[in-house]
């Protein structure tokens, strides 16, 4: 990236490992970076460095339902306060037991919103959360290179899950059955760098490693080139390695087919059925699924840098793109009519 500055750092630590009773034990680590100085806003100093640091774990069992769940947040933005009317992040965190019972199937990320996501939950923690479904088909035996072995109850999630996992692919008639769950250790790593350019646009590079038991270590990489203010899609440029066939390279040709999305409601949707499904990867649809969530981290320090008015920074934000994001930031809640000090 042609970078004048950098702006914003996120990492996504997933760890998976099955553990006794033919279940998969998760372990989510979402980390920001802030690499610039915001000044004060919403009455506080917003300097440099790590702005939020959260942890999300669950045990899942065969049928890949979440059978225990533990949400926690080790660095957050808003503590309890006069100015929060005694609110702060972590009042949210019982919340997540109602995610006791999910299945991660197709129904899981509509659940995921309606039970835990915007005003009833963490924006972040929702970002992890959202993340867990492909790394959990990782250690599954249900993606990519791991799906030569597949359980006979994943085959349904295996089909169509990529451009080399279509019926007619030679791929799908010579996968054996595994025996159990399938599950096997996972290592994935997620890494996204938010910048600017001489020109004023905002770089979003994303790059993915994932190490599962028993397979080689497959990378993929995505960066956009995005224009404010609706942050279209100027360019986007893609590429992977250490992929398990020799036809993965193919599902890059969705990528091009990105450019004028803007990051507006509806963009990982309209992003993932270009670069995922029956004609893509499943590699490139984690790094959407990641890097979605931190334009909106990355803009407001741009905003800052740039020196330019946000509309997490003014002092009517009731309009703002932040409301109704997370439970501090809700319509009726204590952020939207803070002013400024």
């Amino acid at each position: 990236m042609n970078a004048l500055a950098e702006l914003h750092e996120r990492t996504v630590a997933i760890d998976a490992r099955p553990i006794a009773g033919e279940r998969l034990e998760v372990r989510a680590e979402l980390r920001d970076v802030r690499k610039i100085d915001l000044g004060v806003t919403l009455g506080r100093r917003r300097p440099a460095g790590v702005v939020h640091h959260m942890v999300l774990e669950a045990v899942i069992d065969a049928q890949l339902v979440v059978r225990a769940i533990d949400a926690r947040m080790e660095t957050i933005p808003f503590e309890p306060s006069d100015r929060t009317w005694g609110e702060g992040c972590r009042h949210i965190l019982p919340h997540y037991q109602h995610l006791l019972g999910t299945r991660i199937d197709a129904s899981y990320a509509a659940h995921v919103n309606q039970t835990v996501g915007g005003p009833l939950g963490c924006f972040h923690i929702l970002s992890m959360a959202q993340c867990l479904p492909l790394a959990v088909r990782a250690a599954s035996g249900r993606l990519c290179g791991g799906a030569r072995r597949m359980p006979a109850s994943g085959r349904v999630m295996v089909l169509d899950s990529c451009s080399q996992w279509t019926a007619h692919s030679p791929h799908w008639g010579a996968a054996s059955e595994a025996q159990g769950a399938g599950f096997r250790d996972l290592r994935r790593r997620i890494r996204i760098a938010a910048s600017v350019d001489d020109r004023s646009r905002l770089g979003m590079a994303a790059e993915l490693t994932d190490q599962v038991e028993d397979t080689p270590e497959v990378r993929a990489a995505l960066t956009l080139w995005l224009e404010p203010p609706r942050f279209a899609v100027l360019d986007a440029l893609a590429d992977l390695a250490g992929t398990p066939f020799s036809g993965c390279p193919a599902a890059l040709g969705g990528v091009p087919r990105l450019h004028g999305l803007a990051i507006a409601k509806g963009f990982t949707g309209a992003a993932l059925d270009r670069v995922a499904g029956p004609s893509g990867c499943a590699h490139l649809a984690a790094l959407v699924i990641a890097l979605t969530p931190v334009v909106p981290q990355a803009s407001g320090a741009m905003a800052a840098f740039l020196q330019r008015p946000s509309e997490g920074r003014m002092e009517n934000r009731a309009a703002g793109p932040q409301v109704d994001s997370c439970h501090m930031w809700r319509a009726a809640g204590p952020l939207v009519t803070l002013k400024n000090e």
